[in-house]
């Protein structure tokens, strides 16, 4: 998938680990031109240690982006945000209602291996968990080696 600040949003992205780094380029490129598009970043990391480009993302945050970590084995005391794996309920409850734009996004890398559902679950299972039909919307699915 290819994103480009013409094709405004919504854009519903989500990440574990280092997938995060090929969609910072996007988040990077939104900044860098001044686009309002709006942005959903959801981060999956084990703890808050983990996450990759926190105070990139702190920076960031804001103005139409907005970002919402899941702490899957620890989290800092006090900790009110979520605290599980990514699950259809979730991504129902982060991503936008309805999309504005014609061709609304999601994009989600995932490792290679087996724990992970099969990539096309991921990818049009995002868009329909938020209410999106699944023709006409852009999807990613990237496969990292993790070997």
């Amino acid at each position: 998938m290819v994103w480009e600040p013409e094709h405004g949003g919504p854009l519903l992205l989500v990440a574990g680990g280092s997938g995060l780094a090929p969609l910072m380029e996007m988040i990077r490129l939104r900044a860098a031109v001044g686009s309002d598009a709006e942005i959903r970043l959801l981060v999956s990391s084990r703890s808050r240690e983990d996450v990759i480009y926190r105070a990139e993302l702190e920076r960031f945050a804001g103005d139409g982006l907005t970002v919402v970590h899941t702490l899957t084995v620890s989290r800092p005391p006090g900790w009110t945000g979520y605290a599980r794996r990514v699950d259809a309920d979730m991504l129902r409850e982060i991503g936008p209602a309805r999309p504005r734009s014609r061709t609304p996004s999601s994009a989600v890398p995932r490792p290679s291996s087996r724990r992970w559902p099969r990539p096309w679950w991921l990818s049009s299972g995002a868009t329909r968990a938020c209410g999106w039909a699944f023709p006409g919307i852009r999807t990613l699915q990237i496969s990292i080696d993790a070997s």
